[in-house]
Protein backbone atom coordinates (compact mmCIF):
# COMPACT_ATOMS: atom_id res chain seq x y z
CA UNK A 1 0.00 0.00 0.00
CA UNK A 2 2.93 2.57 0.74
CA UNK A 3 4.42 2.29 -2.53
CA UNK A 4 0.82 2.56 -4.05
CA UNK A 5 0.99 5.94 -2.29
CA UNK A 6 4.47 6.89 -3.23
CA UNK A 7 3.58 6.27 -7.19
CA UNK A 8 0.14 7.83 -6.95
CA UNK A 9 2.07 11.25 -5.51
CA UNK A 10 4.62 10.70 -7.96
CA UNK A 11 2.19 10.43 -10.82
CA UNK A 12 0.34 13.50 -9.24
CA UNK A 13 3.40 15.55 -9.09
CA UNK A 14 4.48 14.85 -12.60
CA UNK A 15 0.88 15.84 -13.85
CA UNK A 16 0.78 19.18 -11.52
CA UNK A 17 4.36 20.16 -13.16
CA UNK A 18 4.27 23.12 -15.28
CA UNK A 19 4.11 22.22 -18.82
CA UNK A 20 6.53 23.87 -21.32
CA UNK A 21 5.27 25.71 -24.05
CA UNK A 22 6.50 24.00 -27.82
CA UNK A 23 5.97 24.24 -30.97
CA UNK A 24 4.21 21.62 -32.80
CA UNK A 25 6.21 18.70 -34.89
CA UNK A 26 5.55 19.31 -38.85
CA UNK A 27 2.90 17.32 -40.19
CA UNK A 28 2.11 17.17 -44.43
CA UNK A 29 4.33 17.47 -47.34
CA UNK A 30 6.18 20.34 -49.33
CA UNK A 31 7.01 19.32 -53.13
CA UNK A 32 9.41 21.06 -55.58
CA UNK A 33 10.32 20.63 -59.29
CA UNK A 34 12.94 22.36 -61.74
CA UNK A 35 15.71 20.76 -64.20
CA UNK A 36 19.21 19.30 -62.89
CA UNK A 37 21.84 16.87 -64.04
CA UNK A 38 22.70 13.78 -63.01
CA UNK A 39 25.75 11.38 -63.07
CA UNK A 40 27.22 8.10 -62.03
CA UNK A 41 31.36 7.20 -61.90
CA UNK A 42 31.61 4.13 -60.27
CA UNK A 43 29.64 3.68 -57.20
CA UNK A 44 29.39 7.58 -56.59
CA UNK A 45 26.62 9.85 -58.02
CA UNK A 46 26.51 13.55 -58.47
CA UNK A 47 23.61 15.48 -58.58
CA UNK A 48 23.94 19.44 -60.04
CA UNK A 49 20.82 21.53 -59.70
CA UNK A 50 22.06 23.85 -61.73
CA UNK A 51 20.78 27.37 -61.79
CA UNK A 52 18.01 27.11 -58.46
CA UNK A 53 16.75 29.88 -59.81
CA UNK A 54 14.48 27.50 -61.86
CA UNK A 55 13.03 25.41 -59.17
CA UNK A 56 9.51 26.05 -58.81
CA UNK A 57 7.84 24.70 -55.47
CA UNK A 58 4.70 22.85 -56.15
CA UNK A 59 1.50 21.95 -53.89
CA UNK A 60 2.00 22.16 -49.81
CA UNK A 61 0.08 20.34 -47.14
CA UNK A 62 -0.92 20.29 -43.61
CA UNK A 63 2.23 22.55 -41.97
CA UNK A 64 3.19 23.91 -44.96
CA UNK A 65 0.11 25.23 -46.12
CA UNK A 66 -1.14 27.79 -46.18
CA UNK A 67 2.14 29.64 -46.05
CA UNK A 68 3.32 28.02 -49.08
CA UNK A 69 0.50 27.43 -50.95
CA UNK A 70 -0.14 28.01 -54.40
CA UNK A 71 3.58 27.47 -54.29
CA UNK A 72 6.27 29.98 -55.61
CA UNK A 73 9.20 30.18 -58.57
CA UNK A 74 12.64 30.44 -57.39
CA UNK A 75 12.10 30.56 -53.87
CA UNK A 76 13.88 27.57 -53.21
CA UNK A 77 17.78 26.80 -53.68
CA UNK A 78 18.87 23.57 -53.77
CA UNK A 79 22.58 22.69 -52.57
CA UNK A 80 24.79 19.93 -54.95
CA UNK A 81 25.98 16.93 -53.60
CA UNK A 82 27.61 13.48 -54.72
CA UNK A 83 27.08 10.09 -52.32
CA UNK A 84 28.69 6.47 -52.77
CA UNK A 85 25.80 4.08 -52.89
CA UNK A 86 23.26 3.80 -50.09
CA UNK A 87 23.44 4.13 -46.42
CA UNK A 88 24.46 7.27 -44.40
CA UNK A 89 26.30 10.28 -45.62
CA UNK A 90 27.56 13.51 -43.59
CA UNK A 91 24.25 15.56 -42.49
CA UNK A 92 24.21 18.40 -45.09
CA UNK A 93 21.26 21.00 -46.33
CA UNK A 94 20.14 19.59 -49.35
CA UNK A 95 17.30 22.86 -49.61
CA UNK A 96 15.78 25.68 -48.41
CA UNK A 97 13.13 27.79 -49.13
CA UNK A 98 11.75 31.09 -47.83
CA UNK A 99 8.15 32.94 -48.71
CA UNK A 100 6.50 35.37 -47.43
CA UNK A 101 8.31 35.05 -43.80
CA UNK A 102 8.22 31.12 -43.34
CA UNK A 103 11.51 28.92 -44.17
CA UNK A 104 11.93 25.45 -44.73
CA UNK A 105 14.69 22.92 -44.88
CA UNK A 106 15.80 19.58 -44.61
CA UNK A 107 19.20 18.23 -43.36
CA UNK A 108 19.58 15.19 -45.72
CA UNK A 109 21.02 12.66 -43.21
CA UNK A 110 20.85 9.13 -45.27
CA UNK A 111 20.08 8.04 -49.04
CA UNK A 112 18.81 5.27 -49.96
CA UNK A 113 18.24 3.92 -53.92
CA UNK A 114 14.59 3.06 -55.03
CA UNK A 115 15.46 3.07 -58.75
CA UNK A 116 18.64 4.01 -61.28
CA UNK A 117 18.78 3.25 -64.61
CA UNK A 118 22.93 4.60 -66.17
CA UNK A 119 22.16 3.35 -69.75
CA UNK A 120 22.32 5.93 -72.71
CA UNK A 121 19.06 8.26 -73.30
CA UNK A 122 16.35 6.61 -71.11
CA UNK A 123 18.70 7.11 -68.06
CA UNK A 124 16.60 7.73 -64.17
CA UNK A 125 17.56 8.38 -60.92
CA UNK A 126 14.89 7.57 -58.03
CA UNK A 127 15.79 7.81 -54.49
CA UNK A 128 14.49 8.20 -50.96
CA UNK A 129 16.64 10.65 -48.18
CA UNK A 130 15.86 11.13 -44.72
CA UNK A 131 16.78 13.34 -42.28
CA UNK A 132 15.06 16.41 -41.07
CA UNK A 133 12.82 18.91 -41.62
CA UNK A 134 12.45 22.34 -40.14
CA UNK A 135 9.81 25.34 -40.70
CA UNK A 136 9.22 28.05 -38.98
CA UNK A 137 7.49 28.25 -35.40
CA UNK A 138 7.62 24.40 -35.44
CA UNK A 139 9.47 22.00 -34.13
CA UNK A 140 12.59 20.03 -36.23
CA UNK A 141 10.77 16.90 -37.50
CA UNK A 142 12.15 13.83 -39.07
CA UNK A 143 11.27 13.81 -42.56
CA UNK A 144 11.95 11.84 -45.82
CA UNK A 145 12.77 13.10 -49.07
CA UNK A 146 11.74 11.43 -51.97
CA UNK A 147 13.27 12.08 -55.05
CA UNK A 148 12.95 11.15 -59.05
CA UNK A 149 13.87 12.45 -62.46
CA UNK A 150 12.61 12.34 -65.92
CA UNK A 151 14.62 10.05 -68.46
CA UNK A 152 17.35 11.71 -70.06
CA UNK A 153 20.95 11.02 -70.77
CA UNK A 154 23.45 11.59 -67.81
CA UNK A 155 24.75 14.94 -67.47
CA UNK A 156 21.81 17.12 -69.85
CA UNK A 157 19.53 19.16 -68.10
CA UNK A 158 16.37 17.22 -66.66
CA UNK A 159 13.45 17.06 -64.68
CA UNK A 160 12.93 16.30 -61.26
CA UNK A 161 10.28 16.07 -58.72
CA UNK A 162 10.66 15.53 -54.89
CA UNK A 163 9.19 15.65 -51.90
CA UNK A 164 9.56 16.26 -48.49
CA UNK A 165 7.02 14.53 -46.01
CA UNK A 166 6.88 14.42 -42.34
CA UNK A 167 7.41 11.31 -40.14
CA UNK A 168 4.72 11.03 -37.38
CA UNK A 169 6.52 11.29 -34.43
CA UNK A 170 4.18 10.45 -30.59
CA UNK A 171 3.69 13.17 -28.61
CA UNK A 172 5.12 13.65 -25.22
CA UNK A 173 1.98 13.97 -23.58
CA UNK A 174 0.62 10.71 -25.09
CA UNK A 175 3.91 8.71 -23.89
CA UNK A 176 3.43 10.20 -20.60
CA UNK A 177 -0.04 9.45 -19.79
CA UNK A 178 1.08 5.76 -21.84
CA UNK A 179 4.10 5.53 -19.21
CA UNK A 180 2.01 6.15 -16.43
CA UNK A 181 -0.47 3.61 -17.45
CA UNK A 182 2.44 0.62 -17.47
CA UNK A 183 3.40 1.93 -13.91
CA UNK A 184 -0.48 1.70 -12.64
CA UNK A 185 -0.43 -1.88 -14.11
CA UNK A 186 3.01 -2.98 -12.84
CA UNK A 187 2.33 -1.69 -9.18
CA UNK A 188 -1.38 -3.46 -9.44
CA UNK A 189 0.19 -6.63 -10.37
CA UNK A 190 2.39 -6.79 -7.53
CA UNK A 191 -0.52 -5.76 -5.24
CA UNK A 192 -2.14 -9.08 -6.69
CA UNK A 193 1.43 -11.13 -6.17
CA UNK A 194 1.74 -9.98 -2.54
CA UNK A 195 -1.85 -10.61 -1.31
CA UNK A 196 -2.05 -13.95 -2.97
Amino acid sequence: MRHLLLAASALAGICAAPIVAQAAPIVGQISFGGPLSFSTAGNTTSIDFGPTANVTQGTATGSFSPGFSPGCFACAVFNDFSFTGTGAVAPFQLYSATLGGLTTSFILNAVTFVAQNNNGIGAFLNLEASGTLSLTGFDATPGLFTFSTQPGAQNTTVSFSATSSAVAVPEPASLLLFGAGLVGLGLARRSRARAA
